[in-house]
């Protein structure tokens, strides 16, 4: 007969013991097994929504990259490019911080399966605007040169006399123009073209060389001047008595096309278009005519491209969808001003509540309403960054996350452009008291 130890290490169960240990043992391993597969698998529990979901994914990678990153108030310790994987579906507040510079704080969601990027786009810096001028007269245009020295270049008007002024560094100069003289630059700020109607000339100025200066004489005593937003060669077209003229780059002239209207087009492939009669016509190609019969006048044509056509009337931006197909549309922007975005190929149109982009295809989205007047936007990098002068105020604006950030608030403002290269903003206006031209790093 067994007898029971007296021994305490040696522990005796009893068989309802035994089943009950097994029980749990099975029962563990049928209910973690499951948990670890879909653990390894990217499947996660989401308590909010109550379903299992895969996983999501975060990546950030900005500018300045040694900038402290908190998700959800943690301490991100890993240096950009950041991925951080495995992140149950839901909302994460990111807030980025450096000092010298605005602070960005946002709410991104993560969603099963997929990644979120936070890229191409930057902190601004906290600074001061710098006065680099007096300003005694009402500024009519103001552009930076993108050159590796900030060049700022403007003109303004006294007493029926035009004034054209440079300033480089501490130096200020200026230049009195004809009286009838009519102003611009090019898209890409390094040309400016003063024609004189009274001598039938067009001078050319090389900002980035001033001492490349050409005069050519044209043919007629029109000032319609179209600078080619596409390409560097040529340089502009020139609508002279009955013909669309080019200037090529090396400053010889070229007639393109014979014209009989007032209103005229160079397309980017150099495709002339005039409008006639309430038709848009096509001077290689009548097929490609299309109609715009409107009660509002036609002005300007801004451009036509095969999906889409940008008619500028008395009072508003057309946007004509499928131009001279039969399902031709008309949207009516109210717009006023216009810019071109060559990096991104898009059109951003300029309403004093709304900035409009119209993409490379014709589309069109509403980038940013805002309940203050907009007085003009600009370029502020490749990526798409927009500088909005509203109310007086220097807003950055990323339209992609939908990121705004307060730079500088002027007592007045006069004109403005940016240097995306160096990333410099050109401010002509009243701050602190003090009208002049300032500059504002960012």
């Amino acid at each position: 007969m067994k007898t029971r130890s007296n021994d305490p290490l040696i522990t005796h169960l009893t068989q309802f013991k035994r089943r009950f240990i097994m029980i749990c043992l099975i029962t563990v391993f049928f209910v973690l097994s499951p948990m670890i597969i879909m653990y390894t698998a990217g499947l996660r529990f989401n308590f909010q929504t109550k379903k299992l979901e895969s996983t999501g994914a975060l990546n950030i990678d900005i500018e300045p990259k040694n900038a402290d990153i908190l998700i959800n108030d943690i301490r991100i310790t890993q240096s950009m490019p950041i991925r951080l994987t495995s992140l149950v579906p839901g909302t994460y507040r990111v807030s980025i911080s450096q000092t010298g510079f605005h602070s960005l704080k946002k709410d991104f969601s993560v969603h099963s399966g997929e990644t979120t990027y936070l890229k191409d786009t930057n902190l601004f810096k906290v600074t001061e605007p710098q006065k680099i001028a007096r300003l005694d007269n009402p500024i009519t245009k103001l552009w930076l040169n993108d050159s590796t020295i900030p060049l700022i270049y403007g003109y303004y008007n006294v007493s029926s006399t035009q004034f054209m002024f440079k300033i480089s560094g501490s130096d200020y100069s200026e230049t009195p123009l004809a009286s009838e003289a009519n102003f611009s630059c090019s898209a890409s700020k390094r040309y400016c073209a003063i024609f004189t109607k009274a001598e039938n000339t067009l001078t050319i100025i090389d900002t980035l060389n001033s001492a490349n200066q050409r005069i050519v004489t044209v043919a007629s005593s029109s000032n319609q001047l179209l600078w080619n937003h596409f390409y560097k060669s040529p340089l502009l077209f020139i609508g002279t008595n009955k013909k669309i003229t080019q200037l090529n780059s090396n400053y010889s002239l070229t007639e393109l096309a014979a014209r009989n209207a007032s209103i005229w087009f160079v397309a980017d492939n150099q495709t002339a278009w005039i409008y006639s009669s309430g038709t848009i016509q096509n001077l290689n190609d009548p097929k490609q005519n299309f109609s715009f019969s409107h009660n509002q006048s036609l002005e300007e044509i801004i451009d036509i491209r095969n999906d889409f056509a940008l008619l500028k009337t008395s009072k508003d931006i057309f946007l004509i969808k499928n131009p001279g197909q039969t399902n031709q549309t008309e949207k009516n922007i109210g717009a006023g001003k216009w810019e071109y975005h060559a990096p991104t190929k898009e059109w951003r149109l300029v309403s004093p509540w709304e900035i409009t982009s119209i993409y490379n295809n014709g589309a069109s989205t509403v980038l940013y309403r805002s309940d203050s007047t907009i007085q003009s936007a600009h370029s502020l990098d490749k990526n798409g960054l927009i500088l909005i002068v509203a109310n007086n105020k220097l807003i950055a604006f990323n339209p992609g996350y939908y990121l705004s950030q307060e730079l500088a608030e002027f007592e007045t403002i006069e004109a403005v452009d940016t240097d995306e290269n160096e990333r410099i903003i050109a401010v002509a206006g009243t701050w602190r008291g003090e009208r002049g031209i300032y500059t504002l790093a960012y």
